[in-house]
């Protein structure tokens, strides 16, 4: 795996779906990316619209609401790429991002 894209959410039921959208459809090699979507007990729909994207992103349901840097040290811990990327619930990216921060990172290893 070379990238994880780690999205944390926290009640945000009309954005979140646009972020992972925007992440899961990188163009990007399918399989050598992951998509970890860290729920911080949301209370409202955010939890059913992560689990409509099914097999396509990781999904980490915490059961209470921990705050931000919780929320993102589970998605850390549960992230398997050598590179990390963070995106808010209620953001998204271009669809060549992870392509051209990988190709940078790649050809600039002593940064």
């Amino acid at each position: 795996m070379n990238v994880s894209i780690i999205i944390t959410c926290y009640n945000r039921e009309k954005h979140i779906a646009r972020a992972i959208r925007s992440a899961v459809d990188q163009r990007f090699p399918y399989g050598t990316f992951e998509v970890v979507v860290v729920d911080d007990h949301s209370t409202d729909h955010s939890r059913e619209i992560i689990a409509d994207f099914g097999g396509a992103v990781v999904p980490v349901l915490l059961d209470q609401n921990m705050g931000l840097p919780t929320a993102r040290n589970a998605g850390i811990r549960k992230a398997r790429g050598r590179y990390v990327l963070h995106l808010d619930s209620d953001d998204y990216i271009h669809t060549d991002l992870i392509g051209f921060e990988y190709q940078f990172l790649e050809h600039n290893r002593d940064w």
